[in-house]
């Protein structure tokens, strides 16, 4: 019987979705079932080489430079001897100690003879290094803990990589480049001999953490406990752990500096913040907890191999949420914590939506920290490393910074979120919701590791980036007096406020300032001029209705993009001819005079030690 028209056109379709449908799922199976390949590894090691050279933290300077006090011989007054540097260290030796190892081969070829924070972006780069290297160094102790704990090579080599690409912990050490590595990877050391049952040893790499960072002792007593019942054992294993502080203690505490700057070190306080307030006394809520978490250990009895592992992890995760998720933090001190997340993770019934909500949590750290430590922790990273000069230069993050692209104004709504995650991410890694088969192939969440690395960094890299591009478009930031601190003081009628700068362009486009409302709004008006320094010619000029102003905003004045004359002082002058005290804004100033070549503000004629917060916006010359 011969096929209609009809017939053949509907199976032609049918044909047609069955190779889409097969197409589709070669594509699923490839994107997110296939196992690792060497692309993989390619993309990470590109990833980290280019967040390695452009971006970093100042700190790494800081601590680092200090290390070559040991290295000039001053080993007991070694924190008295950096003072003459003007350098106050506030970690405990363990710290320098590492980095003076690593800082011989700079110290014996002269690059750096004395203890410094100035140095050339190559010696910072050899700074960043040794943290680097242990934490590449720590991906191959994640292998031996996921094989001790019986995953199997396939299983623990996958969660070796996704350790290596954890967003959080990425960040942490090769765009913040910090050395908080250095607590977690003695710990990891020593997490392994745990599984191994080698006690000893298990102590003495705890120990070694210890004076790194304190929060290391928050895991190991869970682990601890979980594991040996006998209080003496348990009494001699806490003196045990506790012995290479107390020597690092003992040394140093006669100096004044130390006791100082180490001791009274104020951010190891952040975790007792967190309290219940009673009418004479306050709880506080992350010593109840812990004293929870220890006993939950204590009184827990392990049957076998897979049920130890998936308690230890479980308390260990609690206990990383007695640390972050309650208190203040460091954006670089949560890389202590992403092992524990992850490893029980890869113990879990489903991995996958643990990896996707590593991507919500990355999300909400980067809207936390650029928000936070504004000019700190955002595009501010690309000022130390490869881009400096340019970042200088061009005043990256003046005309967009990743602040505004993540705005956030509510900040206990963002921490709610943060901690609530981590809670999550805690407490349903419960045993009960574990695997029994630790081995269990996991090849259906391979998609969602990469997914979890290309976005978790891409979340904060792409919008620093897109931070650093836009401030290489003209027109360009040429002066950017400073970081807004306060009001500089009413704008009344009579009152005059100058801020004077030297043009570095050709023509000039337009100025911004920034303004403060008191939170009201205000009926009045603002001249604002543009004057020759050496003339007072007036070259343009705008009146602002100042109602139309918002609290805390940066306001436009256009130039025209006038002739200007390199090199040549000019300012901007603001003033009032109806605004009285209850009727008026301020212009925000900076802390103190600053940097700033030729710049310098005056209140009617009087030169003043801080800048009115403005920004010069210049453009080459037209061809």
């Amino acid at each position: 019987m011969k096929e209609s028209l009809t017939d053949r056109k509907e199976k032609r379709m049918a044909n047609r979705r069955k190779r889409e449908r097969q197409n589709g799922e070669r594509f699923r199976i490839c994107i997110t079932e296939s196992p690792l390949t060497g692309w993989d590894y390619v993309l990470f090691v590109l990833l980290a080489v280019v967040c390695f050279f452009c971006f970093q933290h100042g700190d790494i300077l800081h601590t680092a430079g200090s290390s070559f006090g040991y290295l000039d011989g001053h080993f007991f007054d070694f924190y008295d001897y950096n003072t003459q540097y003007g350098i106050w260290d506030s970690y405990m030796p363990s710290s320098y100690w590492m980095f003076a190892i690593w800082n011989i081969p700079l110290k014996v070829l002269g690059i750096v003879p004395h203890p410094t924070q100035i140095v050339p972006v190559g010696v910072l780069m050899w700074y960043k290094l040794l943290p680097v290297t242990l934490y590449m160094i720590s991906g191959y102790f994640i292998y031996k803990i996921c094989m001790e704990i019986g995953m199997g090579s396939k299983k623990s080599k996958i969660c070796t990589y996704a350790f290596y690409t954890t967003p959080i912990g990425f960040f942490s050490q090769f765009i913040f480049g910090q050395y908080d590595i250095f607590t977690l990877f003695f710990m990891l050391i020593g997490i392994y001999y745990y599984f191994k049952g080698k006690d000893l040893l298990f102590i003495l790499f705890f120990s070694f953490s210890v004076p790194f960072k304190y929060f290391s002792l928050l895991v190991f007593f869970p682990l601890l406990l979980l594991k040996e019942k006998n209080v003496w054992k348990i009494l001699q294993a806490v003196i045990l752990v506790v012995i290479p502080y107390a020597l690092e203690l003992l040394i140093y505490y006669p100096s004044e500096v130390f006791r100082e700057y180490v001791l009274g070190f104020q951010a190891t306080s952040y975790i007792f913040e967190a309290t219940i307030e009673l009418t004479e006394y306050s709880i506080s809520y992350s010593i109840v907890i812990f004293a929870l978490v220890c006993a939950w250990a204590y009184f827990t009895n392990v049957q076998g191999r897979t049920d130890w592992a998936e308690w230890a992890f479980f308390l260990s995760g609690l206990a990383i949420f007695v640390a972050f998720g309650i208190s203040r933090w460091h954006p670089q001190w949560l890389l202590m914590g992403m092992p524990f997340f992850l490893i029980s993770a890869f113990l879990h019934k489903d991995t996958k939506v643990w990896m996707i909500l590593d991507i919500l949590l990355m999300l909400v750290f980067s809207i936390y920290v650029v928000n936070y430590w504004k000019d700190r922790v955002d595009q501010f990273l690309l000022s130390n490393a490869l881009f400096k000069n340019i970042y200088q230069e061009y005043n990256v993050g003046s005309k967009v910074t990743m602040r505004a692209l993540y705005k956030m104004t509510d900040m206990d709504l963002i921490m709610s979120m943060f901690s609530g995650l981590m809670l999550i991410m805690a407490i349903f890694k419960h045993p009960k919701q574990c695997l029994r088969d630790v081995s269990t192939n996991i090849s259906d969440c391979i998609g969602w590791i990469r997914t979890r690395f290309l976005l978790g960094v891409g979340i904060f890299v792409i919008p620093a980036f897109i931070c650093l591009i836009v401030s290489l478009v003209p027109p360009y930031v040429t002066t950017n007096t400073g970081y807004p601190t306060t009001g500089a003081g009413l704008i009344t009628s009579g009152v005059v406020m100058e801020q004077h700068f030297i043009a570095k362009k050709d023509y000039m486009a337009y100025i911004t300032f920034r303004v403060g409302t008191y939170k009201r709004t205000n009926h009045s008006s603002l001249e604002v001029k543009l004057k020759d320094g050496r003339t007072d010619e007036v070259l343009a000029e705008e009146t602002f209705d100042v109602s139309h102003f918002g609290d805390n905003d940066w306001q436009r004045f256009d130039c025209g993009n006038i002739r200007v004359t390199p090199g040549r002082e000019y300012y901007i002058e603001f003033s009032s001819s109806d605004a009285d005290a209850g009727n008026s804004i301020t212009l925000y100033r900076t802390a103190e005079k600053g940097n700033a070549y030729g710049c310098f503000a005056q209140i009617n004629d009087v030169e003043q030690e801080f800048q009115i917060c403005v920004k010069v916006f210049e453009n080459e010359r037209k061809k």
